[in-house]
């Protein structure tokens, strides 16, 4: 959420936490905490389906949430995700094995085969959300490969943003956020 507001405020997310710009996060946490008033909640469990089932008009969350909720209440004809002009932020999932894993054996077999080419579409075309894996491409349904929120166009994509390890700017961030919520 506080990436989100770096963005509407035409801040890059990079520069401002490699650069540690305080000041952004702080402005950033300003303008949340300012829209507070016309807005229902903070939620990342039900936005998709809130949105769908007519609780909010407008929500915040990840393509995948909202293309399940689409999909679960075939409302592809009144309901849309899109990425704002500012851009956004990009998600991609990751796994590691803890150091002191009891089953490391088993954990490279899930990680095994969770990238496998066929089993990594799988996992895309259930949950609708982008695969990081190129040889997944072919197995990925079409609907879902030309569904711009999930794939965006390269136009678009340009305007998305890893967030890079925030180091101790993450407390501040965290803050910014939690009092947002309050």
């Amino acid at each position: 959420t506080v990436s989100a507001a770096l963005k509407y405020l035409g801040y890059s997310i990079e520069d401002v936490i490699n650069n540690r710009n305080e000041d952004a996060v702080r402005e950033a946490g300003e303008l949340l905490r300012a829209t507070n008033d016309r807005l229902l909640k903070y939620d990342s469990v039900t936005f998709g389906d809130d949105l769908v089932n007519g609780e909010v008009d407008v929500a915040h969350g990840w393509s995948g949430g909202f293309a399940t909720s689409i999909d679960a209440a075939d409302a592809y004809e009144t309901h849309v995700y899109t990425i704002p002009a500012e851009g956004g932020v990009r998600w991609v999932d990751n796994m590691a094995i803890p150091h002191n894993a009891d089953n490391i054996c088993s954990a490279h077999a899930m990680i095994n085969f969770l990238t496998d080419a066929e089993n990594g579409a799988t996992l895309t075309n259930w949950t609708y959300y982008g695969s990081p894996n190129a040889a997944s491409t072919p197995y990925i349904l079409d609907e879902i490969l030309e569904d711009p929120g999930i794939y965006p166009p390269p136009e678009v994509d340009a305007r998305l943003e890893l967030i890079p390890h925030a180091g101790d700017m993450a407390l501040l961030i965290q803050d910014m956020h939690s009092q947002a919520k309050s």
